[in-house]
C-alpha cells in the first residue's frame, strides 16, 4: 500500500545536475517558428532528465538536447554566415 504521503515525482540523485538545451514550440503563439531555452535541471535515478512542470506548461517540446546548443537554422530559416566559420 502506498503512503499519502509519498510524493509521486521521479527520485533525483544527490547532486546530478545537467545542462539541456529544450527546443519546443509555444502552444500560445500561433506561429510555428520553434525557441530554444537552455536551463540545468536534474536526472532521476533512470538517468532520465526531468523536466520541471513549470518549464513544460505551455509548450510543446520537439528534442532535448545535453549541453548548451546554438540553433542556426529552423522551417526554412537561411544559417547566418560567420566569417571565422566559414569553409573554402
Amino acid at each position: 500500500m502506498k503512503n499519502i504521503n509519498e510524493s509521486s515525482a521521479p527520485a533525483v540523485i544527490g547532486n546530478n545536475a545537467i545542462e539541456i538545451s529544450v527546443l519546443y514550440i509555444c502552444q500560445t503563439n500561433l506561429s510555428i517558428k520553434p525557441q530554444l531555452e537552455t536551463l540545468t535541471t536534474q536526472k532521476n535515478l533512470n538517468g532520465r532528465v526531468i523536466i520541471p512542470a513549470e518549464f513544460k506548461a505551455g509548450k510543446n517540446i520537439l528534442a532535448v538536447m545535453e549541453g548548451r546548443v546554438q540553433l542556426l537554422n529552423s522551417l526554412g530559416d537561411r544559417a547566418e554566415h560567420n566569417q571565422e566559420h566559414q569553409v573554402a
